[in-house]
């Protein structure tokens, strides 16, 4: 019992170190001045969150309650003690931090796979160029991993007024729960995926300008412009996960729920693509659920990915989204 604890806390200690190295890099790295894109806006958010805070709420309270007022609140509570560079860095620390240590400590026995998963593009975007979201990511997944309901559900509600995204990622993992509730089968949660996307297609535009969310003015609401690989690849990620068997479909149906909600909007809408990158470190993770020989091409095919991002620099759409 001693040695298992004293392993243990090792183990923890490790983590501890490869995530502080992990998030650093993340903060020094990169500039933190106007140079990368949508910096300067949340230099902007640093400096004016009280403004912005308050011109939302002369708006209604329903334009407030859905534009990210914790967000702006953190902002705020931030910038009484830290120059706008340093609230940034802080949130960009926190985000990654506690990203990495929850994937380490709770599946390390996947290490290489889970450094993968960390130097994914579309996951090192969301800590150092989308900081909203990927602050928002973080406490998903705190409710994501913990035991206690109350806590899971008080991390999933508070992730929304973060991140808008996550008001419909928080519906789809409801209504999954629903669905499995009622003991339907994959193929039927299929079909109310693939209806919700649809509608989601063409009706989100309607929906953020009624609610006055700031997405309602930075997005167009149409197809973006798109060579299709994003959504091939995406589609084959599909597939092999529909192949290993009902108790991996039972058990990750949300998870397969957002990748078949993303293909269905791909070719209509490009907002959607934000949406999915929410909960794109939970489809990375399914793979570690994987058969082997289905995990062993899911992480080929993850590993030709990054490495044709990183030699390329090619955006593709939903991937290179927002860079």
């Amino acid at each position: 019992m001693i040695e298992y604890m004293y392993n243990k806390n090792i183990s923890i200690i490790k983590i501890f170190i490869i995530s502080l190295g992990y998030s650093l890099l993340l903060v020094y790295f990169f500039p933190i001045d106007d140079s990368i894109i949508d910096r300067g806006n949340y230099l902007d958010n640093a400096k004016n969150s009280s403004l912005i805070k308050s011109y939302y709420f002369d708006k209604g309270i329903i334009t407030f309650f859905f534009n990210e007022p914790i967000w702006l609140y953190i902002n705020i509570v931030l910038s009484f003690f830290f120059e706008p560079e340093n609230t940034l860095r802080i949130i960009i620390f926190f985000s990654s931090f506690t990203v990495s240590f929850l994937l380490l400590r709770n599946n390390l026995q996947y290490f290489w796979i889970l450094l993968l998963i960390l130097i994914f593009p579309n996951v090192i975007k969301n800590f150092i160029i989308h900081l909203r979201q990927g602050l928002a990511i973080a406490f998903f997944l705190i409710g994501w991993f913990s035991l206690s309901r109350s806590k899971k559900y008080f991390f999933f509600i508070l992730t929304p007024f973060v991140h808008t995204s996550f008001f419909l990622v928080i519906a789809m993992y409801f209504l999954t729960l629903a669905l499995q509730k009622l003991k339907f089968a994959f193929d039927v949660k299929f079909i109310v995926y693939f209806i919700l996307g649809f509608v989601i297609s063409f009706g989100l535009a309607f929906i953020t300008s009624l609610l006055g969310m700031r997405q309602a003015t930075e997005y167009e609401f149409i197809a973006a412009s798109s060579s299709g690989l994003g959504f091939l690849f995406w589609l084959i990620i599909l597939f092999l996960y529909l192949l290993n068997g009902k108790e991996f479909l039972r058990k990750n149906s949300f998870i397969l729920g957002m990748i078949v909600f993303y293909l269905v909007t791909y070719f209509f809408v490009e907002v959607t693509a934000r949406i999915f990158e929410s909960v794109i470190i939970l489809v990375l993770l399914a793979s570690l659920e994987l058969k082997n020989k289905y995990k062993i091409i899911v992480v080929g095919l993850f590993i030709i990915f990054i490495i044709y991002q990183f030699i390329s620099k090619i955006d593709i759409p939903y991937f290179g989204y927002g860079i």
